[in-house]
């Protein structure tokens, strides 16, 4: 009797197995808006992108008048890419020139920086708005009256009030002068008076008293 065996091993394979390769990410890093250089007011819609090797988050940092350094607004853990960054409202800031700058960090602390400089502005003038021409409103017209007679008006003249004149000193003083001339001579004038009718007195005596002596003879 005769035995067959028949042996069937698997066929070796020609290599090892194919593993797929996972891409890096794509490194960018931008803002496409704001526009550079453009005016901003209000709240402000920052996008772009922000992707690098190793990515551990981003920030977002503005600089402005009177900053020292830049100002740290926002962190973010997330990659994005071609969609929103940040919501930057304005009106918390002074009007005037300032730069954002989008940071993108890696997991050893390097980083990469895109900049865009923006004018604030949240006072400026409105336009003025034109106001109507006002029409002129014709006046009715007027009949002349006829002439009549003229009234006078007489202003009454106040009345001086009879006062006091005064006299001046000047004037005064030759009366005063004569005043006093004639009290002192009255004195003077009746002592002559009394002095003459005593002599007047004393020689009639004595006439008499020689009259009546000679006629006792």
């Amino acid at each position: 009797m005769t035995i067959l065996c028949s042996t069937h091993l698997p066929s070796a394979q020609a290599g090892p197995l194919a593993q797929t390769a996972t891409p890096e990410p794509e490194e960018v890093y931008r803002i496409d808006q704001p526009a550079p250089n453009s005016v901003v007011r209000g709240t402000v819609q920052v996008t772009g992108s922000a992707s690098i090797p190793d990515f551990d988050r981003y920030e977002i940092h503005v600089l402005g008048p009177g900053f020292a350094q830049p100002a740290f607004l926002f962190v973010n853990k997330a990659r994005v890419i071609d969609g929103p960054l940040y919501q930057w409202n304005t009106l918390q800031f002074r009007d005037g020139t300032y730069v954002v700058i989008l940071r993108v960090i890696d997991v050893r602390g390097q980083f990469k920086e895109a900049r865009v400089t923006v004018q604030v502005e949240n006072a400026s003038t409105p336009t003025p708005t034109a106001s109507p021409t006002p029409t002129e409103t014709p006046l009715p017209a007027t009949t002349p009256q006829s002439p009549g007679t003229p009234v006078v008006l007489v202003t009454p003249t106040a009345a001086a009030t009879p006062g006091i004149t005064p006299r001046p000193v000047s004037s005064l003083l030759p009366s005063l002068q004569i005043d006093l001339q004639q009290l002192c001579l009255r004195p003077f004038l009746l002592g002559l008076v009394l002095a003459g009718g005593v002599a007047l007195l004393l020689g009639l005596i004595a006439l008499a008293r020689a009259l009546l002596s000679g006629g006792s003879e």
